[in-house]
């Protein structure tokens, strides 16, 4: 993993990837693999804090854990249609 990832997530309140997001961060699929990979309290706390982040970090779940889908959804807020975007940041992703 990326020493720049590595400091971004361990930031109080993710304050870099906050302030720099669509600049740095919105193409980096090792930021949000990452983040899908550490505790389901620290995915939805950064889905909650970044914004534009939930998009780009549910499709990252939907393929690195797919089991944990359903608890992250069930703490944010989401309609079908932000599940069918999920698809333009993974397109291996079938939601159905």
């Amino acid at each position: 993993m990326a020493q720049d990832v590595i400091d971004a997530l361990g930031e109080e309140g993710f304050v870099s990837i906050r302030r720099d997001f669509w600049k740095h961060w919105c193409d980096r699929k090792d930021l949000f693999d990452c983040v899908v990979m550490r505790d389901i309290e620290f995915i939805i706390g950064f889905i909650k804090q970044v914004d534009y982040a939930q998009e780009r970090t549910l499709a990252a779940l939907f393929v690195k854990r797919p089991g944990e889908v359903d608890k992250v959804l069930e703490r944010v807020e989401y309609d079908d249609k932000d599940l069918i975007d999920l698809m333009r940041h993974r397109p291996g992703i079938r939601v159905s």
